[in-house]
């Protein structure tokens, strides 16, 4: 099996980081084999971030949503959490794409550790941390989808 093969459907994945200040974002290649940072998106308000998002998910023609969901360590749901997938469910609404909700937990503390190794002694900016955490979610449910495909073969 070739890498990649044995998905549900090919296309890109366009992952969501929500944010209340900011909003990262990363999408996969059409394979799902490699990952990239997008721009992230400063909050101004609800309407004005899901029509930013959707027209970043219509340029890249995007197949599915992967939102993030802010968990506790324990695994319960949160106002954060309930917040992103309220998000995600308009957001994939307005889109018509199929959504996707992710335990994001701990994505925001690895992204500091890898940006401040990747650039030690420089200060670390909230909007690369933002994207990096939406690349290392859409790099975790990329292993996932990877790993379901090897066990069921």
């Amino acid at each position: 099996m070739s890498a990649g093969e044995g998905r549900e459907a090919p296309g890109r994945t366009l992952a969501v980081d929500w944010g209340r200040r900011r909003i990262g974002l990363a999408v996969s290649d059409e394979l799902g084999l490699t990952v990239r940072g997008l721009p992230t998106v400063e909050h101004i308000h609800r309407e004005a971030d899901l029509a930013a998002i959707e027209d970043v998910a219509r340029r890249l023609e995007a197949r599915r949503l992967l939102v993030g969901r802010p968990v506790h360590l324990d695994g319960r749901a949160g106002a954060s959490s309930r917040e992103a997938a309220r998000f995600g469910k308009a957001l994939a609404k307005r889109c018509g794409l199929e959504l996707i909700l992710w335990d994001e937990r701990l994505t925001s503390v690895e992204a500091g550790e890898r940006l401040r190794e990747a650039r030690p002694g420089t200060r670390v900016e909230k909007p690369a941390v933002d994207r990096m955490a939406a690349q290392i979610l859409l790099e975790d449910y990329l292993r996932a989808q990877d790993a379901a495909c090897d066990a069921s073969s």
